[in-house]
């Protein structure tokens, strides 16, 4: 699956070919359950849902609004039914069915700085063996180790404007961002 501004597209070989299956226009984000990868998760204006490999979206709205902003997704490998989604207009959500319902979860005020840099500069992810340990980054960078109850900062090697945060597989306390200075 890819995320592009047209929507949703799909490949069955590889990438030689590519099908869309959005009916919506725009896609910001794609997350696929490791578990089961008939499982997907779409942000474009709102979060969509594929149970059949993303072939089919049904948009979600239990508790997470239909219309948002820029978005990102991440799903818990170590427990794929906690799925999270971090929206530009610093509104943070997470579900622990899958999807089926949303508790709204309060971030820092400041993630995306004084001008609201979302649309710009987005990043979420969770560990991949503790469903409780996100990293949330835009103009600023946090973290949490209970599930988004409390957050801390992250102040240490990192620049502003972060894009990408990925937990290395290999080692779990190894994390490394993706922001407009570079890796760090």
């Amino acid at each position: 699956l890819a995320s592009t501004w047209g929507g949703i597209y799909r490949t069955t070989n590889g990438g030689d070919s590519w099908t869309k299956t959005s009916t919506f226009s725009s896609g910001w984000d794609v997350a696929i359950n490791p578990s089961n990868p008939s499982i997907c998760y779409a942000g474009a204006s709102g979060v969509y849902k594929s149970t059949d490999g993303g072939i089919n979206w049904t948009q979600l709205s239990n508790g997470i609004p239909t219309s948002t902003g820029r978005l990102v997704i991440a799903i818990a490998h170590s427990q794929p039914s906690i799925v999270y989604v971090l929206v530009s207009n610093t509104k943070f959500y997470k579900s622990t069915d899958a999807g089926t319902s949303w508790t709204s979860i309060t971030i820092p005020s400041d993630l995306f700085g004084t001008n609201n840099q979302g649309w710009y500069d987005i990043a979420l992810a969770v560990s991949p063996t503790n469903p409780n340990r996100i990293i949330i980054g835009g103009v600023k960078r946090y973290y949490s180790i209970d599930g988004g109850s409390s957050w801390n900062s992250i102040t240490v090697g990192t620049y502003v404007d972060c894009h990408s945060i990925v937990f290395a597989p290999s080692a779990n306390n190894v994390v490394y961002m993706g922001t407009d200075g570079g890796v760090s």
